[in-house]
């Protein structure tokens, strides 16, 4: 059984020497990512206000009524579903993809004492890769949405339960047991969540592996292990809270601290991907072929190996 230390003790050993390397990886992506972003919000900031302008120039004071009201709705309607999709369509066909290849490089940086080129980040772009790990990751967000469904029926019936209370008071004692309901159906979607952890970096492994083995193979990894992995995420909660109180005392600036922290969380979760890899293939539930490693020398080696 791993533990918390071996795994970070594994990640510093892998960032030997190459953690300016795998900072500018991270930085690569979050670069993409966030110019994306950027251009974006102004597409649809320009949408929006040529659809807002010339209402409001035309006559500002006559959304009086409830039918003016409307009409006007109506007419910012075709902005606004614009602005959603453009807020969604980035995630799924760029952001997602961009993310397969950031742990792609830090699975292959863990596997040799060179730095991994940084093409790796790109792996997911390739002509017979792309859609699949669209689907694959579309898919898994998918599952994890519908997963979180359960817990928003209980808030529905609180508030019934309050609208109701307010001529009968006799039912509001089921408030209380409600949210106590609420808090156990929150459960759900972090199980679900730890279950298909490990499909993006399966799907950096083997891009072609398609949604439905790359999800049946994260709950093999993750079958028995869902708690140590829990545990792994909330030892990092002090350098989350280290990084607030900088951001706190420097007025937002020691935020940016987050960044340089990015390295050894990745390398730590190679580490534990890794490891659970291991066990499914010493198991014979997974082969190394199937994970896309047309040679087996070094991923054989147990992760407890500096050079696995």
């Amino acid at each position: 059984m791993w533990t918390c230390g071996q795994l970070k003790q594994r990640a510093k050993y892998s960032l030997a020497n190459k953690y300016w390397s795998a900072l500018l990886a991270s930085l690569i992506i979050w670069g993409i990512t966030c110019g994306i972003t950027w251009l974006l919000s102004i597409v649809s900031s320009a949408a929006m206000f040529s659809s807002l302008f010339p209402s409001l120039l035309s006559n500002p004071y006559s959304y009086g009524s409830y039918y003016e009201v409307s009409q006007f709705f109506l007419r910012m309607l075709p902005t606004m579903i614009l602005t959603v999709v453009m807020s969604f369509l980035p995630q799924f066909f760029a952001f997602h993809p961009l993310q397969v290849g950031e742990l792609n490089w830090y699975s292959r940086n863990r596997e040799t004492p060179a730095r991994p080129g940084y093409q790796n980040l790109f792996c997911a772009f390739t002509r017979t890769s792309y859609w699949k790990v669209v689907g694959a990751m579309a898919y898994r967000y998918l599952f994890l949405f519908l997963w979180t469904l359960p817990a928003l029926v209980p808030y529905a019936l609180i508030f019934v339960i309050m609208a109701v209370a307010q001529t009968n008071a006799s039912v509001a004692f089921l408030t209380p047991l409600l949210l106590l309901v609420v808090i156990g159906l929150i459960v759900l979607p972090i199980i679900a969540s730890l279950r298909y952890v490990f499909i993006p970096w399966i799907l950096a492994d083997n891009p072609q592996i398609g949604y439905r083995r790359a999800m049946e193979l994260s709950k093999i990894m993750t079958w028995g292990q869902k708690g140590h992995i829990f545990g792994l995420y909330w030892s990092f909660f002090p350098w989350y809270l280290a990084v607030l109180g900088a951001a706190f005392l420097t007025c937002g600036f020691g935020a940016v601290g987050i960044i340089f922290l990015i390295p050894y969380l990745q390398a730590t979760y190679a580490e534990l991907y890794a490891q659970c890899r291991h066990n499914a293939i010493q198991s014979g539930q997974c082969s190394l072929e199937e994970l896309g490693f047309a040679s087996p020398a070094n991923s054989q080696l147990p992760p407890s190996h500096p050079n696995a």
